[in-house]
């Protein structure tokens, strides 16, 4: 239902091949036939659910700093030794804010895997994302969202995948790709008829509206306005499902407090079927005063995801629940505004009740530091291998969901 308009329906049903390309668009089923695949779960029960955290902007190092003393040199303001954060090892902790996944690495379930990024990486924004979300090393949104093609892997439920993010690349495709909401108790609304802005559900209200109240064109348009209606009808289910749901656990007011616990609200329901979140947090840019920023980010962070380990705990689903960090690149050494600027590689945070934790991949060496020219690390560990893997975990055919070719070395993390 990607951006499906009055004028889109219009193209659609007018073109003398539009009938394949409504089926494909909105068939309950459609084109996902040719990758679904029954799960057999290899990790986790027949319920896993894939949560991807993207800390957008391009989220420092330190979030997991190193502590030998060339890598602290090069970084003599933002850097933390092990008196100033959450120690994992003699060379390595967790910044001091994430106190959540300290304790959870403690009970053996956070797994921290180093330089991670892709060949010839790309310093810009949009370009170093695109690569992320697609899973190709030449990105570009013509490929589709890897976590399209593993919704369509895992089957035909609306909601295998969910965004509480908005719409971006990596939920983009044509074979039942995540479903995008603003928020759980009424989908990000405003209440209002008409209009331009809203989220991908007020659009699907405004069309049901219309389409019910004229009678189709042809056939073609009959099965547009049915699809349409059965959409309001399954955002109707997880609303009455979600709406009025206690959870045992209480979440921090806050911006990422709220959606963590949205995602609490979809895997209380087992029954949904929700396999796959998506959730984007911002500010990971920090160009200058990165210690103060960072912190207050991760804080944030921090108190939405521990709550929401917390509840997955209560509600029996923490063996279900797999957790993945990304961003877009990781940053330089120290620059002369006590920020970082645009790198390379960085560290890749894994959690979850069926994840064996430990550091999985070692973190820059002090030679490697030494000649890294500012831009930081070359990456040791492709970004798809963990994703890939989480998927296998998860029961599902991995090249069907990374397509292009990338060294799948095995990081134990299951």
């Amino acid at each position: 239902m990607e951006g499906l308009s009055r004028r889109n329906f219009l193209r659609m049903v007018g073109a003398g091949t539009c009938g394949a390309a409504v089926h494909r668009v909105l068939s309950p089923v459609g084109s996902m036939l040719a990758y679904a695949a029954p799960p057999s779960a290899m990790a986790f029960s027949s319920n896993p659910v894939f949560v991807l955290v993207n800390l957008s902007g391009g989220c420092s190092y330190n979030i997991a700093p190193i502590y030998h003393g060339a890598y602290r040199d090069l970084n003599p303001t933002v850097s933390y030794g092990p008196e100033n954060s959450l120690a994992l090892n003699g060379s390595q902790g967790l910044h001091p804010a994430l106190t959540g996944l300290k304790a959870v690495y403690d009970e053996g379930h956070t797994a921290l895997i180093n330089m991670v990024g892709y060949p010839n990486p790309n310093r810009s924004h949009a370009e170093s994302t695109e690569i992320w979300f697609t899973g190709s090393n030449n990105g570009g949104a013509a490929n589709g969202g890897w976590a399209s093609r593993l919704t369509c892997a895992i089957g035909s439920s609306f909601f295998n995948g969910v965004s509480l993010s908005g719409n971006n690349t990596l939920t983009q495709g044509d074979c039942n790709p995540p479903h995008a909401f603003g928020d759980l108790d009424n989908f990000g609304e405003h209440y209002f008829w008409g209009g331009s802005d809203g989220t991908e559900h007020l659009r699907n209200v405004r069309n049901s509206m219309i389409y019910a109240a004229n009678a189709p064109l042809n056939s073609n348009h009959s099965h547009v306005n049915n699809s349409v209606v059965n959409l309001q009808t399954s955002l109707q289910t997880m609303q009455n499902a979600t709406r009025n749901l206690t959870l045992p656990v209480a979440f921090p007011n806050t911006g990422l407090g709220n959606i963590f616990s949205d995602a609490a609200k979809l895997i209380a329901v087992p029954s949904l079927g929700v396999r796959f979140i998506f959730i984007q947090a911002g500010g990971y840019d920090t160009h200058s005063d990165e210690r103060a920023s960072l912190n207050n980010n991760l804080t944030q962070l921090n108190g939405g995801l521990t709550a929401f380990i917390n509840c997955a705990k209560a509600l029996g689903r923490w063996n279900d629940v797999v957790l993945s960090t990304m961003t877009e690149f990781c940053r330089t050494f120290e620059n002369g505004s006590q920020g970082t600027d645009h790198g390379h590689a960085g560290p890749m945070i894994v959690a979850g009740g069926s994840v064996i934790g430990g550091v999985k991949s070692a973190e820059p060496s002090v030679s490697e530091t030494n000649a890294s020219n500012d831009y930081y690390h070359q990456h040791h560990v492709d970004f798809r291998a963990p994703f890939s893997q989480i998927v296998s975990a998860m029961g599902y055919d991995s090249s069907k969901v990374f397509t292009a070719p990338f060294d799948n070395s095995n990081l134990g993390l299951f």
